[in-house]
């Protein structure tokens, strides 16, 4: 546009308007390229924050229904046992 306008083809005022469009699109592409940011950190935001309950969930299911333990429920020799000072069966 600049070449046309030093050459006389187009006016000083087709000029002005043409710069002006363009700043109005330059701002309203600034303010949309924000926006979208901010819309993806909620995203990123509310993915972290499921995957943080997934793990609770799973944390509280394992709590609640416990793995079956291996060997017997407790040591005679071992802590709460017959032997143990603590229990009171000394």
């Amino acid at each position: 546009m600049v070449a046309l306008r030093l050459r006389g083809a187009v006016s000083e005022v087709a000029l002005d308007r043409n710069a002006a469009l363009l700043r109005v699109e330059r701002t309203h592409l600034t303010e949309e390229l924000e926006r979208q940011r901010k819309t993806m950190s909620t995203l990123e935001q509310g993915q972290a924050a499921i995957a943080s309950l997934e793990a609770l969930r799973e944390h509280m299911r394992d709590r609640l229904n416990p793995r079956p333990r291996r060997g017997p429920p407790h040591c005679p020799g071992g802590p709460g046992g017959p032997g143990d000072p603590r229990n009171g069966r000394s």
